[in-house]
């Protein structure tokens, strides 16, 4: 169908004529398939755009991340009722909100990292964002003057950190939320975490596997600024490797985005500094 919006199994949309616009159009096609003996669909797909207005709420905001958990679950079990198969489900647009009511760059980038978080732990095949530059609201990733990279686009950048294999934790995620990736070999760990709220957090790292006393994973003490992400990663056997990245949201009156720190783990000499991580 015409792309829109989802907002949950039996939620709507609807069309004129109050038909379930997801609902409906999956019963379709899984009546015609199977009696046609053909298979139309490879994948589902639907824009995202959770609020109208992003900045009425920040709490709200950064709760509303969660929904993945509860959207895309019954969206899957549907595909699988109606089509007899499951199918990756997409994302074609995805945004706080559609226009010029937005949160701060800071609150807006806290959502965006979460809300990526969630849709790489539910496995979604694939995120478009709107928009990569052109537009000044909803946030873009480039600004129109200069190219300069936005906050949402510091984002997207700790994100190209982390290892291709997703390693799914269920975990409580206020108000610090965890992901976690792994390489091929099993052999580096990458674990990015959320803070979305105001005051400092401390994330104490150790293994629970340890033989014979002999402990292949540095254990690790991370410190997670108010209003940011920390991505670490940890190398099997070599406890002096870990490093991290560290992005701190700009504040409401900063038009700035900031920039991302690197940080070798055990290196830093300022330990008052709350920005350094490890």
């Amino acid at each position: 169908p015409e792309l829109s919006q989802f907002f949950g199994v039996g939620m709507g949309p609807t069309d004129a004529n109050g038909h379930l616009w997801m609902d409906d159009f999956l019963k379709g096609v899984g009546a015609y398939e199977k009696q046609n003996h053909v298979q139309l669909l490879d994948g589902v797909s639907f824009h995202a755009y959770p609020f109208n207005n992003a900045g009425q709420s920040p709490s709200l905001l950064m709760s509303s991340t969660e929904q993945w958990n509860y959207l895309l679950g019954p969206l899957h079990t549907l595909i699988q009722r109606d089509l007899g198969r499951d199918v990756p489900i997409g994302i074609t647009e995805i945004n706080t909100n559609p226009g010029d009511n937005v949160a701060t760059p800071g609150q807006s980038a806290l959502w965006w990292g979460d809300t990526l978080g969630e849709l790489m732990e539910n496995q979604v095949q694939f995120v478009n964002f709107f928009s990569a530059e052109g537009v000044n609201h909803p946030y873009p990733l480039f600004t129109d003057n200069g190219r300069q990279e936005t906050a949402m686009g510091r984002v997207m950048e700790m994100f190209t950190h982390l290892q291709k294999n997703l390693v799914p934790l269920s975990i409580q995620r206020t108000p610090i939320s965890v992901y976690a990736t792994q390489d091929d070999a099993h052999q580096t760990v990458s674990l990015l975490f959320i803070n979305k709220g105001y005051d400092a957090q401390i994330a104490e790292l150790q293994s629970l596997n340890a033989a014979f006393g002999v402990d292949p994973w540095p254990d690790q003490q991370i410190h997670i600024a108010g209003n940011s992400m920390v991505l670490v990663t940890l190398h099997r056997g070599q406890p002096d490797a870990a490093d991290a990245y560290s992005y701190v949201m700009p504040a409401a009156n900063d038009t700035s985005s900031g920039s991302i720190l690197y940080t070798v783990c055990g290196h830093s000499k300022d330990p008052l500094n709350e920005a350094i991580p490890c």
